[in-house]
């Protein structure tokens, strides 16, 4: 193996040695381009991110005041529902109040034969004085039973006020009668209310009072 010689020992070691100088500078060079770099995308991303909560906030303060604009519109919209539907609740009192109460034929008939069980029984109806739709309520009872073959002295006058139909009897022998027109019109669907009147008469008191 031939041996190098001491000039181009020294050659190579000097050149070697400017290789190791030069790669360290390049390393060098790396390394604070590579922190430059980084410290600039982190420059760049921080004006990004601070112009995006700029918009942000700008779309903030235009939305804001929209969306009060749209729960207070949304609030004025339920308030109207609600008085719209307090309104219509009220109409339709209003108009089941102002509709007169009827007799149907098919309860016309259920009632006439319960009471025909006692024909030639008698029965006082009282409506109240002045209420027109009362009296008209009563004289439809009238008619039933007089058609039962019961004795119907006429549509009397209260003065109390009563509210819907009240039934009542003064002797004790007539509870079995008061109970078939009871049971009679209760079964077609009518709301008998019994009570205790002030009044000479002994028999049967049929009271047509007031619509509720």
């Amino acid at each position: 193996m031939h041996q190098l010689s001491d000039s181009l020992l020294s050659s190579l070691n000097i050149i070697f040695q400017w290789v190791a100088i030069i790669g360290i500078l390049i390393g060098l060079l790396s390394s604070t381009a590579l922190i430059y770099i980084r410290k600039e995308i982190g420059s760049r991303n921080e004006v990004i991110l601070k112009e995006a909560h700029s918009k942000i906030s700008e779309l903030e303060n235009i939305t804001k005041p929209l969306q009060t604009t749209v729960e207070k519109q949304d609030k004025l919209l339920d308030t109207s529902i609600k008085h719209v539907e307090q309104y219509r609740q009220k109409l339709n009192a209003i108009q089941e109040k102002a509709t007169p109460r009827t007799i149907s034929a098919e309860k016309k008939i259920l009632i006439q034969n319960e009471l025909s069980k006692h024909k030639g029984s008698t029965i006082n109806i009282y409506a109240i004085k002045g209420d027109s739709e009362s009296v008209a309520f009563a004289v439809q009872f009238q008619n039933i039973f007089e058609a039962s073959g019961w004795t119907v002295a006429g549509i009397h006058e209260s003065l109390s006020p009563f509210n819907g139909i009240h039934m009542s009897i003064k002797s004790d022998d007539m509870i079995q009668k008061a109970n078939l027109v009871y049971e009679a019109l209760t079964l077609s669907g009518f709301d008998i209310i019994k009570t205790r009147v002030d009044s000479d008469y002994n028999g049967i008191i049929l009271i047509v009072g007031s619509k509720k």
